[in-house]
């Protein structure tokens, strides 16, 4: 369905860019200030040879200057473990490997505070520029049926992205690196080379993406390129792992689902499987309890029965590579948190509507 006499290509532009600048008005001017903006904040002030205590005074004044007074309280005070990462300068150290490995996130902070803004304040500024970047996208991505391109805000505030866009994480700027990969790569464009070697800089686990889409490259026999994809990506990863001292999957894994010590390098790994089988059991049951989840489940079982048979090259591409993302990360980190998975959820949503809303006509090619 292309522009027509009652729908001209300016307002098309302009229903796109408006959507998009609201979202970051939203983003910018309703900070969620959530307990994520310490670690960024800390990690943008840290440099080699500051003194712990002078980290913890720098990070939390800066913090205390751009946030509520209610929110600061609750930063400091709402738990014992906030309560020893805001008096113990040695815990707000340990903090820093789990912040600043979102490298490119913490850059941008620093580039932008630069103009006289403080950390605190462009750790949630940066998501909203990006939240609004990648409701461009989903709007790129849905140029091609006007029908599906009116319906992208459903899809960015159903995916999630809404709320992340108040919030001081990378989630929304990896999920505009996400689609602008995926899409490079539907184009077979040379750039997406490029974004697959600074995927790993914006947030590790999205090396995921590009193995499935250099498995992709295998399937088409372009071996060349799925190496052009994998090797630079694996490369980034190990490599920004290393700069910032990452603490490794499994401590992660063991902070995450069994204790949550203030003390990271104090924490005792976990020997025992039954503890971690439970953290997967645990997970397992509050996915089911998400709505994504019988989205995804919906997704793959529509394409089993209606789209597969057609044979679209581009369909099966972003089917394998939407499952195949969400699947693989739950595998290797089993919790179902909306943030790491806005671009899953959104392109699950606006393929589910394209391909619904062309289910009688020939044409399901993917953008």
């Amino acid at each position: 369905m292309k522009p027509s006499f009652f729908v001209s290509r300016f307002w098309v532009f302009a229903y796109a860019m408006g959507f998009s600048g609201l979202m970051f008005l939203h983003g910018a001017f309703e900070p969620a200030e959530n307990w994520d903006m310490i670690g960024y904040v800390a990690s943008a002030y840290y440099h080699p040879g500051i003194d712990s205590a002078e980290l913890q005074r720098l990070t939390f004044a800066d913090i205390k200057e751009t946030i509520s007074a209610n929110s600061y309280e609750l930063f400091v005070n709402q738990t014992e473990y906030r309560k020893v990462v805001a008096t113990n300068p040695e815990s707000l150290r340990q903090q820093l490997p789990f912040y600043s490995i979102r490298h490119l996130y913490v850059l941008i902070i620093k580039a932008f505070a630069s103009f006289g803004f403080t950390f605190a304040h462009m750790s949630y500024f940066v998501s909203a520029l990006f939240a609004g970047l990648f409701s461009l996208a989903l709007f790129a991505w849905s140029r091609k049926n006007l029908q599906v391109f009116f319906l992208v805000p459903i899809a960015f505030c159903a995916c999630g992205a809404y709320i992340r866009a108040t919030s001081s994480t990378p989630d929304t700027m990896a999920s505009f690196f996400a689609i602008l990969l995926l899409f490079l790569s539907l184009k077979e464009h040379r750039l997406r080379f490029v974004v697959a070697a600074l995927l790993p800089w914006v947030r590790t686990d999205y090396v995921i993406l590009c193995a499935l889409l250099a498995a992709v490259e295998i399937y088409k026999k372009n071996y060349k390129s799925s190496l052009g994809l994998f090797l630079p990506a694996v490369v980034s990863y190990l490599w920004v792992n290393s700069l910032h001292q990452n603490y490794g999957y499994v401590m992660i894994f063991n902070f995450t689902f069994f204790e949550s010590n203030p003390f990271p390098l104090e924490l005792k790994m976990e020997k025992n499987i039954g503890p971690y089988l439970g953290a997967y059991w645990q997970g397992l049951r509050g996915f089911i309890e998400e709505y994504h989840f019988y989205l995804y489940l919906f997704f793959g079982i529509y394409w089993f029965k209606k789209i597969r048979p057609l044979k679209n090259q581009g369909d099966n591409i972003i089917t394998f590579t939407v499952l195949g993302y969400v699947v693989l990360h739950f595998l290797l980190f089993p919790v179902y948190d909306d943030r790491f998975f806005l671009w899953t959820a959104a392109l699950s949503i606006l393929t589910l509507m394209r391909w619904t809303l062309t289910s009688r006509q020939v044409d399901t090619v993917a953008p």
